[in-house]
């Protein structure tokens, strides 16, 4: 059983603690449950982040749910080294897939640069439209940005169509992921805020 200081045979340690009947472990946890609710908080603002990041552009989705995972473990170690491993890696592999897929499918539909860019520029100004906003700016930047770059407007509806399936594409995948990721960490903080054993840090209660 771990020995309870008494503050007053502790004032070199923690000389700007005054409450000298208060027991030092008592302190020490106290400082314990602060840092670990912090952490938490935080973990639950990256996760809401991240989720609105895979649908946002700019923001960073996946990597900030990977980033809440890793502050829970820090937190109170809910997690082994394997499945930390697991998602460090799908979360590369999304991240990379997220830049790869749609340029992939607006060439393989015959989207030029100005499309690309058009369709970028599209989805940027559509999201203050909702997200149908966002789709159909997708679309219509793809087209106006082929027409412009002098493809047929058969030719720039295909190449548009190619660019926005990318984006819905890569975008679900985002999604599926930093949905998992978030349920796991909620899932997690659930099962410790409600005394899972293996969680105890020694302080009680």
């Amino acid at each position: 059983m771990m020995e309870l200081w008494n503050i007053e045979k502790n004032k070199k340690s923690f000389p700007s603690f005054h409450y000298s009947n208060i027991p030092f472990k008592t302190f020490l946890c106290e400082r314990i449950r602060n840092v670990v609710t912090t952490l938490i908080i935080i973990a639950l603002l990256l996760c809401i982040t991240g989720i609105i990041g895979c649908i946002v552009p700019g923001l960073p989705g996946v990597p900030l749910n990977f980033i809440a995972m890793l502050m829970i473990h820090w937190a109170f170690q809910p997690y082994n080294t394997v499945t930390l491993i697991i998602f460090g890696v799908l979360t590369v592999i999304v991240t990379v897939l997220d830049y790869m897929i749609p340029i992939w499918t607006a060439k393989r539909f015959g989207a030029t640069k100005w499309g690309i860019w058009g369709s970028v520029i599209g989805m940027i100004a559509g999201i203050f439209f909702t997200p149908v906003g966002m789709i159909l700016g997708t679309l219509l930047g793809a087209i106006i940005g082929d027409l412009i770059a002098g493809r047929t407007a058969t030719q720039a509806t295909r190449a548009g169509l190619g660019s926005l399936f990318g984006t819905l594409a890569t975008m679900g995948i985002k999604l599926m992921l930093a949905g998992g990721m978030t349920f796991s960490v909620v899932y997690k903080i659930i099962k410790f805020s409600f005394g899972d054993a293996s969680g105890d840090d020694g302080c009680g209660g």
